[in-house]
This record gives C-alpha cells, sequence and structure tokens, in this order.
C-alpha cells in the first residue's frame, strides 16, 4: 500500500513564507514602475515649462542648457491659456525621432499671439554679429521680418540636431535659428563663391567671429557648395533634419535654383517643415506660391501663408510632416 505524505506545519510554513516573497516582490517591481513614470512626467512638464518661459523671455532658457535644478513654474504663467492647453497635449506624441531625421519633437503649434509678444532681448544679444544696416531688421517686429518666427520654431521645439538655412549672406537668419536653443547647431549654406559672409565679420577674422557666436551659445556651420551637383549622400545628410528655410534667388522661372532644390528636396523624401522667404517679392516668387499651394495635395504637404508673423514681402510654410497647427 501506497503511504500518503501528509503536509506538516513546516511545509504550510514554508509554502506561505514562499508566496509572501513573490508577492513583495511585485509590489515592489510595481512602486519601482510607478516612480518612473512619475519621474517622467515631471521631466516632461519640467521642460515644457522652460520652454514655454523661453519664449515669453520670463527665463534664461534660450540661452542657458537646462538643468534639473531649476524650479518647475505654472506653465499659464507664461502664455495664454490656448497656447498652454494645446502645448500640453502636444507632448503627448512626441515622435520618434531616433529613428526618424524629419520628426520634429512634438506637434508644431504656432501661436500668432504668443510669438508677436515674445521677448526680444535675445535678439538684442546677438543682433551685432551681422551687418549693422541688419540689426534693424533683426530687430522688427514679427509680420515685418521673419527672424522672430524662425526664434520662435527653435525656443520651442529645437533639439540636438541641426537646422539649415538655405542662403547665408549676411547670417542674419542663421543668428536668428541659434538664439533660440543653445543645443541646436545652424547649417547655413552659400553659393561656393559668395563672400557675402565676412561682411558680418565686421574686419574680424572668421575664428574671432565664430568665437564670438559661441560666447552667445550658438553654434554655426557654413557650407559654401553647389547644392544642385553635390551627391545624394551629402544632399540626405545636409538636410535630413526638421527644419529649413529656403531664401536665395527669388527667380524660380528665370533662375530656377529654388524650383529645382525644392524638386530634389522632395526626391529624399524629406517629412519635415520648409519656410520659404519672399514668397510676394516678385512676380514669379507670386507665381510659384500659387503652384506650390495648388499642388499641396499631390506632392504631399500643406501649405500656410505665414507673411502676418514673418516677413513682410512674404513667407510661406510647406509641412510635410503634417503635425502643424496655427493657433490665430
Amino acid at each position: 500500500m501506497t503511504k500518503v505524505k501528509r503536509s506538516t506545519r513546516s511545509d504550510q510554513d514554508a509554502s506561505n513564507k514562499s508566496t509572501c516573497r513573490s508577492g513583495c516582490a511585485y509590489n515592489i517591481v510595481l512602486a519601482v514602475i510607478v516612480v518612473f513614470f512619475f519621474l517622467q512626467i515631471n521631466e516632461s512638464l519640467t521642460a515644457i515649462t522652460q520652454q514655454s518661459a523661453a519664449l515669453r523671455g520670463d527665463c534664461d532658457c534660450a540661452k542657458t542648457k537646462t538643468t534639473s535644478q531649476q524650479p518647475q513654474q505654472s506653465l499659464s504663467s507664461f502664455v495664454p491659456n490656448v497656447f498652454t492647453s494645446s502645448l500640453v497635449a502636444a507632448t503627448t506624441d512626441t515622435g520618434n525621432t531616433a529613428t526618424d531625421p524629419f520628426a520634429p519633437i512634438s506637434d508644431i503649434l504656432i501661436d500668432k499671439t504668443t510669438l508677436k509678444m515674445q521677448s526680444k532681448a535675445r535678439m538684442q544679444e546677438v543682433k551685432g554679429l551681422t551687418v549693422p544696416k541688419y540689426e534693424k531688421y533683426m530687430m522688427a517686429d514679427a509680420g515685418k521680418e521673419h527672424y522672430p518666427l524662425l526664434q520662435y520654431l527653435t525656443a520651442a521645439y529645437g533639439d540636438d540636431r541641426h537646422v539649415a538655412d538655405v542662403g547665408t549672406r549676411y547670417a542674419a537668419s542663421a543668428l536668428a535659428l541659434g538664439s533660440g536653443n543653445s543645443q541646436t547647431p545652424v547649417w547655413t549654406f552659400d553659393i561656393p563663391l559668395s563672400k557675402e559672409r565676412k561682411s558680418a565679420f565686421r574686419g574680424m577674422p572668421e575664428k574671432q567671429w565664430q568665437e564670438e557666436v559661441k560666447a552667445q551659445d550658438i553654434s554655426i556651420k557654413f557650407h559654401n557648395v553647389d547644392l544642385m551637383h553635390i551627391s545624394e549622400e551629402d544632399f540626405k545628410r545636409y538636410f535630413s533634419t526638421w527644419l529649413i528655410i529656403l531664401d536665395t534667388f527669388h527667380r524660380p522661372d528665370t533662375r530656377p535654383f529654388e524650383r529645382e532644390w525644392l524638386a530634389r528636396l522632395r526626391g529624399i523624401g524629406f517629412k519635415g517643415i520648409l519656410l520659404l522667404d519672399d514668397i510676394f517679392e516678385s512676380g514669379e516668387m507670386k507665381g510659384w506660391w500659387k503652384e506650390l499651394q495648388a499642388n499641396a495635395s499631390e506632392w504631399g504637404y500643406a501649405a500656410y501663408d505665414l507673411t502676418s508673423i514673418g516677413h513682410s514681402t512674404g513667407t510661406g510654410l510647406l509641412d510635410f510632416t503634417g503635425r502643424v497647427k496655427i493657433i490665430e
């Protein structure tokens, strides 16, 4: 006859202890997960606060690197409620910038009221790094000049990826882009033989000018290249980013650089944001802008006229991301 082994008290105690240990381990893991997500949410809210403060000039976030020691403040103290609620909603969808070089860090909310109210203190600090006659342009209001719009975009949405400025001239656009976010390098492009940027140095060697730019926590890299004759690999490397401004010849029919460059940009599968300056500057530009608007759906973007917060000669935005929202 087979004997049945009876469960002893010691066996029951061992079983109870094992169950307790499993339950305790589960509770510890659950607590760690809860704490982790709480810290992530707290960090995101802090970042939102600092970006909003930078837009209004209430902190020095646009010029200096963010540190975890900075106190968290209420968003409502910096921006209108409509922008606050929209900005918080946008941060729930951050995209995948690690695998998509074109993806912005979130939905791009362009709040016209907030942009017009942003501080000019940062622009005041960097205007002396362009030619003297451009200082007044850099300090002009949104709707007269496009420089506040450039600063707004990098201040709110810039990260450690470069942004591109096609048409260097006196480096004013590059400075405006760089002044918004110290983490965002600016790559600016001009034709191979152009020396216009040297006027911005005001007699200094380029190395000394670059030192003064770096002292303002701005990184600008000059490229003198023929963008229509570089390799496909180089073109992709230059323009695999989320934000580009195009401001060059303004003759898309008789000197069709803009038209041909945009076709090449679409060819690499660009999915970022493209700003076009001076869309009403000439008859050719007006015609090209109408063409771009008419073909927006077929060519894969939404077209916005941002002249009221851009340049008085016309500023257009082509949104290849589908994530731009305009708040009137």
